[in-house]
């Protein structure tokens, strides 16, 4: 089976316009999470802040690249349900 670039011939080529709306927003969240953390890194003195600035910044910046391609995944309040819900039951 080919893929679609060597169906298309030469190079990359979206199919729909869909691909380069999600393209085009996947490197605005990489640009504005390359400018928080540079901007992080310069105002921080310390190593470890650097460190975790840039983890969180990275760590936020993969989820909503993922969320882009699954928007039904579940959220924050959905997953802390999940975890604490069996407890709330306990304590009843």
């Amino acid at each position: 089976m080919r893929t679609k670039v060597e169906q298309n011939g030469s190079g990359y080529k979206p199919e729909k316009r869909g691909d380069c709306m999600k393209l085009g927003s996947i490197l605005g969240i990489l640009m504005l999470a390359t400018a928080i953390v540079y901007g992080e890194w310069k105002s921080s003195k310390e190593k470890r802040a650097r460190i975790l600035s840039a983890g969180f910044t990275a760590v936020a910046a993969v989820i909503g690249i993922i969320l882009l391609f699954q928007p039904r995944l579940p959220g924050p309040t959905q997953f802390v349900k999940l975890i604490f819900g069996s407890v709330d039951q306990f304590m009843k």
